[in-house]
């Protein structure tokens, strides 16, 4: 024989029996009038505070009469003006006072609130935040708050005094010491990224730019080449940044000849001078402080049949 079907409410209620008989003393029986059920996991409800079992448990289930929607009241500190919250069945007088204990600070008005006037002549913006240089210590504005926005007078001091120990650097003894740098460079010959020097290749020394970073060496260069597709290869082998398409004429970089001679892009690269010598420039003159004699000098290498062996005294 087959037990009688029964519904979900039925056996928790025969459960929840069964059970009190075994555990009186375990759980609660649900404060609903009609239902008084004993539930070992009651739920307690944070409006009323009272213990209801699951199926009670929503305010609606057990008609809450704490839980109304438009009951919720949030009060304003009178001092600060700033909301309070409330815990459940808390009086609003009494977490105002609380609110008070602990410490409120009144709300600052915009009327006594500080601001910073903008230092920079001509401006009469104000901020509520102090920004401060700190290089002349004087507080502007958002528009104005760089050095080169506001004059800074100190921070312009500076940057004289770095242009000219940088003029110095790539001065007459820079140049000394770039020619110096010559002759302690590797005797291998260097070529440009994508290069695939043969036989017939021949082997030339090329100074840098004056200010580069990069040292003069010895490259590959293919006697097919034009002065134009040169500047470029050389400026590949030797890490110089070549924009010459992107700045002025004044500032293009150039190809000369160690006698000082301007070299044409359209020309074809000129090596009928032993030791071939060329020299990396920007603007229309070249002007390095120092001869070329002591270029001539201070680059004397000589070449074999294929071209690929070097030496620097």
């Amino acid at each position: 024989l087959t037990p009688p079907r029964c519904s979900a409410a039925y056996a928790r209620e025969l459960t929840s029996r069964i059970m009190a008989l075994a555990f009186p003393n375990l759980g609660a029986h649900c404060a609903f009038p009609s239902c008084q059920l004993h539930d070992f996991l009651p739920f307690t409800c944070d409006r009323c505070g009272k213990v209801y079992c699951l199926d009670h448990r929503k305010y609606e289930a057990h008609e809450c009469t704490h839980a109304s929607p438009q009951d919720v009241q949030v009060p304003v500190c009178p001092i600060c003006e700033q909301p309070v919250p409330l815990r459940p069945r808390q009086d609003p007088n009494d977490a105002i006072w609380v609110h008070i204990e602990r410490g409120c600070a009144p709300q600052t008005s915009n009327a006594s609130r500080s601001y910073f006037a903008c230092s920079a002549q001509g401006c009469s913006q104000k901020t509520a935040t102090a920004i401060v240089c700190r290089s002349c210590g004087r507080c502007f504005c958002v528009q104005h708050r760089g050095h080169a926005e506001h004059a800074c007078a100190p921070w312009m001091r500076h940057q004289e005094k770095l242009k000219k120990k940088a003029a110095r650097a790539v001065g007459t003894k820079g140049k000394k010491l770039a020619s110096l740098a010559f002759r302690n460079t590797a005797a291998r010959p260097i070529h440009a990224p994508g290069d695939r020097p043969s036989d017939s290749w021949v082997t030339v020394a090329v100074y840098p730019p004056s200010g580069s970073v990069a040292k003069p060496a010895y490259i590959h260069a293919n006697p097919q080449w034009s002065v134009g597709k040169a500047l470029d290869r050389f400026c590949a082998a030797l890490g110089v940044v070549n924009q010459n398409n992107q700045v002025d004429a004044a500032q293009q970089i150039r190809l000369f000849r160690n006698d000082g001679s301007q070299l044409q892009n359209a020309d074809p690269l000129p090596l009928d001078q032993q030791p071939a010598i060329f020299v990396l420039e920007r603007g229309m003159n070249l002007d390095r402080g120092e001869s070329p004699k002591a270029r001539r000098k201070a680059v004397k290498y000589s070449q074999n049949s294929t071209g690929s062996d070097c030496t620097i005294s």
